[in-house]
């Protein structure tokens, strides 16, 4: 007599991973959307962002999902969010040598994706994962994956699958902006598109919001509020960095000016301890996206400063040595 194969290999992996039983990961994937920490923090253009925490069996299991599932599912290389040796500068520097850019966001973005994109998405890539999914496997990863069946934001598996399910996107978005002489990146929900031509940019948004209206999966919509033209007489802000009239990527005037201030502050004993972690890891980001200026303050105010505030308390408190 045949044996049947289990149609539970997802459950039974999982529970041979982390040493539990199958009854139980089945438990977790039914109530999953009742084990997350819920909380709202402000936005920075107004209204408050939800943001919900995964309970931390829940959050093992999705890292389980990313490192055995996920990882393997297709992304393009225009994505460069949450990409591994990728940074947000990396996103900017694309841009520098074009005149005209076009930025597009998208409304709710990860709460966008729902339960049915998921199951779509791991039914299109079967292949890519040896053995096909079967379809009470795919069952069990929405339902680890999801909160109220769609994705959420602080919930460690929703930018991998953010970035696959726009990986068919992606990959027609950036084909037909190459063959108009257009770069084309997307950071998370931010998709840049920069060129020499701007009447290009116009047409190129009309055929993008067309091409959303007719996808199927995902379902996505424009922010409008947040979508904006710039050319280089004006500022480019080009996820969150400053792109110069010269072609150079920048942390901006007044980002620049609040980190010396903040110096300032530390070097004088006036700068709150609730601060000096955050000056370390503005430092840190200025490092990673115009380390020119990071030089600009080891000249300013000397290397035993910066590298003291890189450091951080000897000890669990902050000091500054100098």
């Amino acid at each position: 007599m045949m044996c049947r194969r289990s149609t539970h290999v997802i459950v039974e992996r999982i529970a041979a991973a982390t040493r539990l039983s199958p009854h139980y990961v089945r438990l977790i994937a039914r109530t999953a959307s009742y084990r997350y920490k819920v909380y709202q923090i402000p936005k920075k253009s107004g209204g408050m962002r939800v943001i919900a925490h995964p309970a931390r069996v829940l959050k093992l299991f999705q890292y389980w999902l990313i490192e055995n599932v996920l990882s393997l599912l297709p992304v393009h290389p225009s994505a460069t969010a949450y990409a591994k040796h990728t940074n947000i500068r990396d996103n900017a520097a694309v841009h520098c040598k074009q005149n005209f850019l076009l930025r597009i966001d998208f409304k709710e973005f990860f709460t966008s994706i729902g339960g049915a994109d998921v199951d779509v998405l791991l039914a299109k890539n079967s292949g890519v994962f040896g053995s096909p999914l079967s379809g009470e496997d795919r069952h069990v990863i929405r339902q680890l994956v999801c909160r109220r069946d769609a994705l959420s934001i602080g919930a460690p598996s929703s930018p991998i699958i953010s970035n696959a399910v726009m990986f068919e996107l992606d990959s027609r978005w950036y084909r037909h902006c190459r063959n108009l002489g257009v770069v084309y990146t997307r950071y998370a929900d931010d998709i840049y598109c920069s060129t020499g031509e701007p009447e290009v940019l116009a047409v190129l948004l009309g055929e993008i919001r067309r091409d959303l209206a007719e996808n199927e999966s995902p379902r996505l919509v424009i922010n409008e509020t947040k979508t904006t033209f710039v050319s280089r007489k004006r500022r480019k802000l080009v996820t969150g960095l400053v792109v110069t009239p010269e072609g150079r990527v920048s942390l901006g005037r007044k980002r620049k000016r609040y980190i010396r201030g903040l110096v300032c502050k530390y070097i004088g004993n006036r700068l709150e301890e609730s601060k000096r972690a955050y000056l370390r890891g503005f430092i840190a980001y200025a490092q990673s996206v115009d380390a020119a200026f990071v030089v600009g303050l080891i000249r300013k105010y000397g290397g035993e400063v910066i590298d003291a505030i890189r450091r951080g308390p000897p000890g669990g408190k902050d000091n500054p040595t100098v």
